[in-house]
């Protein structure tokens, strides 16, 4: 756990973070999110990462219509005939208008995507990111590639999909773990403890229990689960 959260009154797990625009607690927290008007957290970040996915799909989408020169050109003839009487340069600079409104856009959903794709694969949220280890009191004494989070890319990529997302519970019917039951981190080891599930019917959402690992191994021979930092090359 963390210090008490003086505006909560409580005492948050590891992880957690105050949004001070949404003015509570958040398990897991990544940020806050202008764009959709709330917090990225435990239970909806793999949903977030999914409105990237379609998004960015969407943009690319509309920029193959865009580079479709002939559609664009009778679109833009169609609007403009009763507005200009030199339709052809109206239509392209209706294509070079919109080619400088939906690349960028693009370029930022690409960047995104792929930034929120690396924080699956490792574990890692955007806050602990930016604040790093000399912010954050947990993370002290750790480097850039330790992740002390992940436990190899399919571990993490399990966890982030199926375990910490609400609609992925809702849909699969499959049981919630209560706050003892949660998935956490003990002395560098991987705990599920499926003798403690629970309905969903019967207890309340509880957030993950992170902890710290003891030990953080940077010169592992397993290559699959420290990808990014190991005995035989080091990705910082």
């Amino acid at each position: 756990f963390q210090e008490v959260c003086q505006t909560c009154n409580m005492m948050p797990p590891l992880r957690a973070h105050h949004c001070r625009i949404c003015d509570k607690c958040v398990a897991t927290f990544d940020h806050h999110c202008l764009f959709i008007g709330t917090c990225i957290g435990e239970r909806n970040h793999c949903r977030f990462w999914w409105f990237l996915t379609f998004q960015l799909l969407g943009l690319w989408r509309y920029s193959s219509v865009i580079e479709s020169g002939p559609s664009v050109l009778f679109i833009a003839r169609v609007v403009a005939r009763n507005y200009s009487e030199n339709k052809e340069l109206l239509g392209h600079a209706v294509i070079i208008l919109s080619k400088l409104y939906v690349y960028p856009l693009m370029a930022c959903a690409l960047i995104m995507w792929v930034f929120h794709s690396l924080l699956a694969l490792c574990n890692v949220t955007t806050y602990e990111f930016v604040k790093g280890p000399r912010e954050l009191a947990y993370l002290k004494g750790t480097k850039e590639c330790d992740f002390p989070f992940s436990r190899g890319p399919d571990s993490n990529i399990r966890m982030f999909c199926c375990f910490r997302d609400e609609v992925w519970s809702s849909l699969s019917g499959t049981e919630v773990p209560n706050n003892r039951g949660n998935t956490y981190y003990d002395d560098d080891t991987y705990v599920g403890q499926k003798n403690y599930k629970r309905r969903r019917s019967d207890s309340q959402w509880n957030p993950i229990f992170w902890k710290m690992p003891q030990n953080i191994y940077r010169d592992s021979d397993d290559c699959w689960e420290n990808p990014w930092q190991n005995k035989y090359y080091s990705c910082c």
